[in-house]
């Protein structure tokens, strides 16, 4: 039934979409805890000469989980040491990973804008105060959220991402720090930031990157 929804959710028109996660994947307790090597366990395995085992996250386990239970997720501290293209790269962090069996790349990004947009509105409805709070102290726009909550996000191709980016880098070629703008590239921050924030005003979903 919530993979006939989602199905059902990309037939219809954006501003008539529901949110895709009206219902929990699972009951709560449905599943255990699954353990997680923490500080205590990595210091522990130097002291004693073993050797820890960290995992960037449970995806490998909760893989299996979704192709008998269609969809599974898990929430927990992961660990990442390889090299990184970006400078907000973490090397521990906790991370929310849904796992979906058979759906497309549209039902993915269902998924995933419908998770993004539950938790905010779930933050606007029951934590008024500490939004309250962060709006006087932080340079946090609560309307933004709003607006992100419940506005569908755009999508857009690679190609055309950066067909605009070169159009804008030729217009203004101030515009960025990187302007060498052409097919097959990595987009930078920079460029992330100018398509969400001055071309479609709200999260973008880009697609069809080249294949490496």
């Amino acid at each position: 039934p919530y993979l006939k929804s989602l199905m059902d959710r990309d037939q219809a028109p954006a501003d008539q979409r529901s949110p895709p996660l009206e219902k929990p994947f699972f009951p709560s307790g449905t599943f255990k805890e699954d353990p997680k090597a923490s500080a205590e366990d990595v210091e522990h395995a130097a002291r004693t000469s073993a050797m820890p085992h960290l995992t960037v996250s449970s995806q490998l386990e909760a893989e299996i989980y979704a192709s008998a239970l269609s969809r599974v997720y898990t929430f927990g501290p992961c660990f990442r040491a390889e090299n990184s293209r970006t400078t907000r790269h973490l090397a521990e962090f906790w991370m929310l990973e849904p796992e979906v069996a058979f759906t497309d790349l549209d039902g993915l990004m269902n998924l995933a804008e419908g998770c993004v947009q539950h938790m905010v509105a779930t933050v606007l409805s029951k934590c008024e105060d500490e939004m309250a709070f962060f709006a006087k102290t932080q340079d946090l726009d609560v309307e933004s959220l709003s607006v992100l909550a419940n506005k569908p996000f755009s999508r857009v191709s690679y190609t055309d991402a950066v067909a605009q980016l070169a159009e804008e880098s030729e217009r203004s070629p101030d515009r960025f720090e990187f302007n060498e703008i052409e097919w097959g590239m990595d987009l930078q921050s920079e460029h992330e930031r100018w398509l969400a924030e001055d071309v479609f005003e709200g999260p973008v979903f880009v697609t069809d990157y080249p294949a490496s």
